[in-house]
């Protein structure tokens, strides 16, 4: 309540007293139908459009009124229940290639595992860890005729000492794979799980015991990339066929026959990886490929690096299997061996006579010549 004092010229003094009256409830003005009437809707426009003036701008004493002005709101998201799936979605593996995943909402950890097992490469990989980390195979390298710790190089002419070096001074977790385009050596002498106390003597064995008792992962739809031995020191013997070599060497190369995985187009041989098989392509590369010291022409380009490093260079190019000597020919090896290293001497028997040869080359000339009567 408000007291003011008007003053009247030459009248008594007056009193007028101002009540404030209380705004009338909004639900008044609104019609049956649920809009506000229309006069309540004619009050608000005067109100907007005629402002006293002699009275402050603000309206924080005026009540509250309902007016249809838009109020533009911005769409809420839709609930996520509502949102659409992506039936596919596009992931691109390591070695370039998109792959399509269903289900996008599965861990990631699960989606990674499906890209890296799009590459062949990985399964591979797998595979060879999975056979050493979880048995008793002694994984290895080789050079000539010496046998090297696969994890520190060391040399061993004893197969039963590197079985134990590797056993005791390296674990089989810091295994990798640093030779990815050739094959892993491995020793089967012991094979047996790491996991529990079976005796397994066979790898097909232990594959299907590490998936099904210990549940490992192994893709065996996948090639292992392993070359299997079972070195011992009395003879060297192909794990696979049981033909004895006389030095590892040519075991070795023997390997070529069961595991052709490149074959050569020109004569049909098969390599177990693929820089022996680039080796024996260069033998067949066909032209003219001269000496440049003395002039003469070769067709391969093998035979004539050959020619220089036995004629001209004087270095050998054939390696001793029982040490580190180069010597200039196959014979000349022979002959070191027996000598050396006091080896018998090879003897190439004629399977349609009682001849005897020194050497394969003699054998072949004579089986040409004489039982064939090729004359060329």
């Amino acid at each position: 309540m408000q007291m003011e004092e008007a003053l009247v010229e030459g009248g008594p003094k007056i009193e007028v007293e101002v009540i404030k009256v209380e705004p009338e409830d909004v639900s008044d003005n609104i019609s049956d139908t649920g809009g506000p009437s229309e006069d309540a809707l004619a009050d608000a426009a005067d109100d907007e459009t005629k402002p006293d003036l002699a009275q402050d701008d603000s309206n924080d004493d005026l009540p509250l009124i309902h007016s249809k002005r838009k109020i533009s709101r911005r769409p809420l998201p839709p609930e996520p229940s509502k949102v659409k799936k992506s039936e596919n979605v596009v992931r691109t593996t390591p070695t370039g290639h998109n792959v399509a995943l269903k289900n996008y909402n599965m861990p990631m950890s699960k989606v990674q595992q499906l890209i890296r097992e799009r590459d062949p490469t990985y399964m591979t990989e797998t595979n060879i860890l999975t056979i050493v980390e979880f048995s008793y195979v002694c994984p290895f390298k080789c050079r000539h005729n010496h046998l090297l710790c696969y994890y520190c190089g060391q040399v061993f002419s004893d197969p039963q000492l590197l079985r134990e070096h590797t056993i005791n001074s390296h674990h089989p977790k810091k295994f990798k794979v640093t030779e990815h385009k050739n094959m892993i050596k491995i020793d089967l002498t012991r094979i047996d799980c790491r996991l529990c106390p079976v005796k397994i003597n066979d790898l097909e064995e232990f594959k299907r015991h590490i998936v099904t008792t210990h549940k490992k992962k192994y893709y065996f739809d996948f090639k292992d990339s392993v070359l299997p031995f079972r070195l011992t020191k009395e003879e060297i013997k192909c794990a696979l066929c049981n033909v004895i070599f006389p030095y590892f060497h040519a075991l070795n190369k023997h390997m070529n026959e069961h595991f052709s995985n490149y074959v050569c187009e020109t004569c049909g041989l098969g390599f177990v990886d693929k820089g022996r098989f680039v080796m024996h392509q260069q033998r067949h590369d066909q032209g003219d490929f001269p000496c440049e010291t003395c002039g003469k022409m070769f067709k391969a380009e093998y035979n004539r690096d050959l020619h220089i490093d036995r004629v001209h260079r004087k270095r050998g190019r054939v390696y001793c299997p029982k040490c580190d000597i180069k010597l200039m020919s196959y014979p000349q090896k022979l002959k070191h061996l027996v000598e050396a290293h006091g080896e018998q001497p090879l003897s190439f028997p004629c399977t349609m006579c009682e001849k005897v040869c020194e050497t394969r080359r003699t054998l072949t000339i004579h089986w040409r010549k004489d039982h064939l009567k090729d004359f060329r």
